[in-house]
């Protein structure tokens, strides 16, 4: 029995230790502390004023206390979705006119205008040919075939026969010689027949231009696609052997790709990088067409610049075009989709995808032909708004 109420008695003790302690914490717990709100080392347990700035204490709430929304908190918190969009700056499409940088590629090709033919002048069989290629250089005085002609045969030997046994006819020798010029051949070579009395069975041909040996054109009745003579050939009097375009006077070819073109006008001035040189030109041509389907500009400039060139060369540069009025925004503020090209305009404070048709770009503007009105808000940066629902729900 005195056991029992010994552990009754330890019981009770222990549960009113319990209780004691709880009751301290509880009152700790509630205890309210004030502090200055410029001088946080400034506590006190009872509301009043800053020792140092007189300023009124604040009550500091403790972790995890929820505060009471007042109307001074609300101006100021703002939703995680509201403080993204109040960051993004808006612009509007302005109407202006802005010139416009035109990347351009081409390449150097003859000048047609200075095209000159070596033609046969005997009608005969081509025992040597000595141009292989396509826009092989050739220089005046070139030699470039060797031709076999019963007739230039013939009249050389007809030649030697007068000055042997009938040397005192000056007409008909003078007569003989402006055959054999006629027939092709140069007055050094005749001076050479005269000296040596003997008939070459082949007569050389000679190129009286230089320049780049081009192809000739079809031979007409034979189906014969074009191509370059070669030895063993059959030429008849007059057929066109080779056709030859001045070295110096070239023409520079160059392709504008989509509609950007179709603002250049004959005299635009571009800058051009011909033989590792920057050099002002002028542009001479222009001529669309159509390839695949795609729309091209071609842009073409004579130069005399082909000492330097090369047909065939690659030439790069640039085309400053003064832009025609039109509606204009920050490249930065369309997305390019590929299929598509979006701006994200503001409504009612938020942003929606809008579809627009863009055109051509100047020193970080874009031209906007369909979709967009001057008094449209869009984002600035439209980067900023990228989301995966934006590239299914462009607004029309």
């Amino acid at each position: 029995m005195i056991r029992k109420l010994k552990n009754s008695v330890g019981i009770i003790v222990i549960l009113l230790l319990t209780m004691a302690s709880c009751n301290r914490h509880d009152h700790s717990a509630q205890e309210e502390v004030y502090t200055c709100p410029m001088h946080p080392t400034v506590v006190s347990k009872q509301p009043g004023s800053c020792p140092v700035c007189g300023m009124e204490l604040v009550r500091h709430g403790g972790p995890g206390e929820d505060l009471a929304m007042t109307p001074e908190l609300s101006r100021v918190l703002k939703s995680p979705d509201e403080a993204i969009l109040a960051s993004v700056k808006t612009v509007r499409a302005e109407y202006k006119s802005l010139p416009v940088d035109v990347a351009v590629n081409g390449v150097v090709t003859y000048d047609t205008r200075t095209v000159q033919t070596i033609p046969a002048r005997v009608a005969g069989r081509l025992e040597r040919v000595y141009i292989t290629y396509e826009l092989q250089p050739v220089r005046a005085g070139q030699k470039v075939a060797e031709i076999y002609s019963p007739e230039l045969s013939t009249t050389q030997r007809e030649l030697i026969f007068l000055l042997e046994n009938d040397p005192e006819n000056k007409a008909l020798i003078d007569a003989s010689r402006r055959k054999l010029e006629l027939l092709g051949m140069s007055p050094s070579q005749i001076n050479a027949l005269e000296t040596g009395r003997q008939a070459t069975s082949t007569i050389s041909i000679y190129s009286p231009y230089s320049g780049y040996v081009v192809m000739r054109g079809p031979d007409m009745g034979t189906g014969m696609s074009e191509r370059l003579v070669r030895a063993g050939d059959y030429v008849s009097v007059g057929q066109k052997l080779f056709t030859v375009v001045d070295s110096k006077a070239i023409r520079i070819e160059l392709n504008v790709p989509g509609t950007t073109g179709h603002n250049v006008r004959q005299g635009t001035r571009a800058l051009l990088n011909i033989g590792g040189k920057d050099q002002e030109v002028i542009i001479d041509f222009v001529e669309p067409f159509v390839a695949d389907g795609q729309p091209f500009t071609r842009l073409r400039v004579y130069s005399q610049s082909g000492e330097s060139l090369r047909i065939g060369s690659l030439v790069s540069g640039r085309i400053r075009i003064d832009g025609q009025e039109s509606l204009w925004i920050p490249r930065q503020s369309v997305i390019d989709l590929g299929t598509q090209q979006i701006v994200f305009v503001q409504q009612r404070g938020l942003f929606r995808p809008k579809a627009v048709r863009t055109g051509i770009r100047s020193d970080g503007m874009i031209e906007i032909k369909e979709g967009l009105a001057t008094s449209d808000e869009i984002a600035e940066n439209a980067q900023f708004l990228v989301d995966s629902e934006s590239f299914v729900k462009p607004l029309n």
